[in-house]
């Protein structure tokens, strides 16, 4: 007798491998659907991109993108007249009003240093209006007390400091309108309403409620219809 042989051998022969262990098997599909997903969205996106996208200037791209705020439309329209309507390099200050919703969405002075460079936007507590969803309701919260006369010259002196002669209230919702957004300037007897340059060619439905449609929906998470209360 080999010692190759023993109680489980069968005619000389190796021992079978055991299969290998169920966690083994269950790591191993998983790399693979996770090597699979990857490359699914990605075909769907090139998809999405010559059928939608392909041969069409930037600014007919970006309103395909429906998921992504900024590009929308409404708000591209209103960073349109609201260049038209400001003296260049003007420093304005956003005021939030009308607040229906604390939603990410809502938070579309985020994009205007950016988008309606070279104006400066300023607010008050600005690390509320630039950081988390938690730092947002506070933000909001902040424009609706009543500021005691002392808080209210100590602003005023902070506005003519930055040499801020502008003001932006935007109403806070999901949906941009411009048509409800309030321009103020700096005149002789106080801040004094100004009118909105009006919209271009074309650009007349621009606040409508109804969204565009088609293109590429990449959604940011966030419900699309406004709760009601602030």
């Amino acid at each position: 007798m080999s010692k190759r042989d023993g109680p489980g051998s069968r005619g000389g022969g190796t021992r079978a491998s055991a299969p290998p262990p169920r966690a083994l098997r269950l790591l191993f599909f998983a790399c693979v659907a996770l090597s699979i997903l990857p490359a699914l969205f990605g075909l769907h996106y090139a998809r999405g991109y010559w059928n939608v996208r392909a041969g069409k200037s930037i600014a007919e791209q970006r309103a395909s993108l429906l998921g992504v705020n900024w590009f929308r439309p409404a708000f591209t329209s209103f960073l349109d007249r609201l260049d038209r309507t400001l003296p260049p390099q003007s420093r304005v200050l956003i005021e939030p009003v009308r607040a229906q919703t604390t939603a990410g969405r809502s938070r579309w002075h985020l994009f205007l240093n950016h988008y309606a460079y070279p104006h400066r936007f300023y607010t008050r507590q600005s690390a509320w209006a630039s950081g988390t969803l938690v730092d947002y309701p506070r933000w909001i919260e902040h424009h609706q007390r009543s500021l005691g006369l002392e808080q209210r010259l100590a602003d005023e002196a902070a506005i003519r400091e930055r040499g801020i002669d502008w003001i932006l209230r935007i109403p806070i919702g999901i949906q941009f309108r411009a048509s409800q957004v309030e321009l103020f300037k700096r005149g002789a007897s106080g801040w004094e309403r100004v009118d909105l340059a009006p919209p271009r060619a074309g650009a007349e439905g621009a606040d409508d409620w109804q969204e565009p449609t088609g293109g590429l929906l990449f959604d940011s998470g966030q419900a699309e219809s406004e709760p009601e209360g602030p």
